[in-house]
């Protein structure tokens, strides 16, 4: 049997915890934006465009530090950032822009965790693609 990474390890020492991403984070969560968008461009195939700093385009990541209605999040385990949250809040509840696990905390439950963080759980709503509709939920969701 295989020993798990150290970060898998940290995992169980440490409380996930969901905190409003602040100026001074904004360059690393770019970098983390964009490596999200190049995992979503590998799974549809697409080639991501990038801006001229080198990183895959997205429209509104800088009024998540601009605009009151929009909120970025950063996601930590312990000392170490796991992942990023963008909210915005449409006037009638908050819908979940993106969201994003760095990979060596994946599949490990973190994300359920993240989600329940705050008093967050059951206020995002998601923008599922175009297709046919999702299964309904769990009864003890």
């Amino acid at each position: 049997m295989r020993s798990r990474s150290a970060a898998s390890r940290r995992l169980h020492l440490a409380t996930p915890r969901l905190e409003r991403a602040p100026l001074s984070l904004k360059p690393v969560l770019r970098r983390l934006l964009t490596v999200y968008l190049e995992e979503l461009a590998a799974i549809t195939g697409s080639l991501p465009q990038r801006d001229a700093a080198g990183e895959v385009a997205y429209r509104y990541f800088d009024e998540y530090w601009a605009e009151p209605e929009r909120v970025p999040f950063a996601i930590w385990l312990g000392d170490d950032l796991a992942g990023f949250c963008l909210l915005r809040d449409t006037g009638v509840q908050w819908q979940e822009a993106e969201f994003f696990i760095v990979s060596a905390w994946r599949s490990q439950g973190f994300e359920t965790e993240s989600s329940d963080d705050e008093g967050l759980r059951n206020v995002f709503q998601l923008q599922p693609e175009p297709g046919p509709s999702p299964p309904a939920p769990a009864a003890d969701l």
